[in-house]
């Protein structure tokens, strides 16, 4: 699907309906990110990162909803970065911030894992209201 990605959360992407072009961002450096989307390993010589952040453009809350539901069936935890809502900043971008929980991951993203799983947003500060 893009570079960056795990072979198999790829797969699980697209049998969710997530063309290649919603995704905006696989192993990447930006302060802002504080390492999440650093690389976690090496699939057949290429790296990955567990994390990916997917466009949220032209959806609609309850469409992005429904997709982050379609991923977490598929093994992929997902939270909608909506600015100004569950503790995201209103200054950042709308979009949706996915984990794949199929490979071997840094232990940012396995706590990141563990909030879905208690119903936290994954951020620092807190739940999900």
């Amino acid at each position: 699907m893009k570079w960056g990605i795990h072979p198999s959360a790829s797969d699980r992407l697209r049998a969710a309906g997530v063309p290649a072009s919603q995704v905006m961002r696989t192993i990447g450096s930006a302060a802002a990110s504080a390492g999440t989307h650093g690389t976690d390993g090496y699939v057949n010589g290429q790296p990955y990162s567990c994390a990916t952040d997917l466009s949220a453009r032209g959806m609609s809350d309850a469409e992005v909803c429904g997709l982050l539901e379609r991923l977490g069936r598929l093994g992929i935890a997902g939270w909608y970065r909506n600015p100004g809502h569950d503790g995201w900043p209103s200054s950042e971008i709308r979009h949706m911030h996915v984990v794949f929980a199929g490979a071997k991951m840094k232990s940012s993203l396995r706590s990141q894992i563990n909030d879905y799983h208690l119903g936290r947003n994954a951020l620092a500060w807190g739940l999900l209201r």
